[in-house]
């Protein structure tokens, strides 16, 4: 859409900015479409073993899949296949088997001619089931079906891409939650027998499998629903508390300080105060200096003009006593 039309048909800049967004988001599910998204399954569930009967090519079974079983992490999710995901991609599929999904190792394919190559792939009430007749050569008797028999080789895995809308996210007890619905495989383009196989987020993170589809899809529906999972709850839980307990340390060295200069001005207070007192001090013994003397001499003054006036009114009191006796 040429910026005249976008402009004559959305006059609002916002209206604009949300087209493009919309298209930008279309345009990124479409290429997802296209994405391989791929699994493992552990060996205690792959179940892969080897058939041998007399008079009959060797076969290989197992599981490639387990519907309503919980992976391990895969990187911020966990994730389930529901029953029937795979039914629609089945009816026209050309499944092929792989060898650790190597191109150059095909053991098998659906379309093959004859019983000889042939693979068969299924749903069943537990999960994608598969029986593989491998093409019989020696190298594959060596590398696969001999590892295979000893224990050696133990895991499944399977490659397929997903319909726009074929799963879901949901928050529970366990985590974010991937469930792929019914028919939401849109082909599956092959499956494997793998040395180590890894249905858990450190396999899929050392081994560079692709889960970008999935967390594509993630961050859609998080900001579709405006969801934040537990792993990032937590993140902030924890890094609101390490915040909180920064802000703590600085107000406890913010006090400490605070106290350091109070205790300080209090000191230069006190040292102040007592300059202040010696000055005084000083001062008054420059200004007064036998002013010990002085106080003395006070005294002793103060005492005569007390006796002085006590002769006196003794004097007074005889001289009265006197004049009464001579009236008489």
């Amino acid at each position: 859409m040429s910026n005249n039309t976008m402009k004559s048909e959305f006059p609002n800049n916002d209206q604009r900015l949300a087209v493009c967004n919309s298209q930008w988001k279309e345009k990124k599910r479409s290429k997802n479409k296209m994405k391989i998204e791929r699994r493992f399954l552990p060996q205690e569930d792959a179940e892969v073993r080897i058939l041998r009967e007399d008079g009959k090519p060797t076969k290989i079974v197992g599981y490639f899949a387990k519907f309503n079983k919980l992976s391990r992490d895969l990187g911020g999710f966990k994730e389930k296949i529901s029953r029937g995901f795979f039914k629609e991609a089945l009816k026209d599929s050309d499944v092929v088997d792989l060898f650790n999904h190597d191109h150059n190792f095909p053991l098998g394919r659906e379309s093959a001619f004859g019983d000889e190559g042939k693979l068969k792939v299924w749903e069943d009430k537990v999960g994608l089931r598969y029986e593989l007749t491998p093409l019989q050569t020696q190298t594959i008797e060596d590398r696969v079906l001999i590892p295979i028999d000893k224990g050696v080789i133990k895991g499944n895995s399977f490659g397929f891409r997903i319909k726009g809308g074929g799963d879901t996210w949901d928050e529970s007890d366990d985590g974010t939650i991937r469930t792929l619905m019914p028919n939401g495989c849109s082909h599956l383009v092959d499956g494997s027998q793998v040395l180590f196989p890894a249905y858990d987020g450190t396999g899929v993170s050392l081994r560079m499998e692709n889960t970008e589809v999935a967390l594509r899809s993630l961050e859609d529906w998080k900001e579709e629903n405006k969801v934040e999972t537990k792993d990032e709850v937590a993140t902030e839980n924890i890094e609101s508390k390490e915040n909180r307990d920064l802000e703590n340390k600085e107000d406890i060295e913010n006090n400490s300080v605070e106290n350091s200069n109070d205790s300080e001005n209090d000191n230069n207070e006190n040292d102040n105060n007592e300059n202040r007192e010696s000055e005084q001090n000083d001062n008054k013994d420059e200004s007064n200096p036998d002013n010990v003397t002085i106080d003395s001499e006070q005294d002793s003054t103060e005492n005569e003009t007390v006796e002085s006036v006590s002769l006196k009114t003794i004097g007074l009191k005889l001289k009265t006593n006197q004049q009464i006796i001579d009236n008489e």
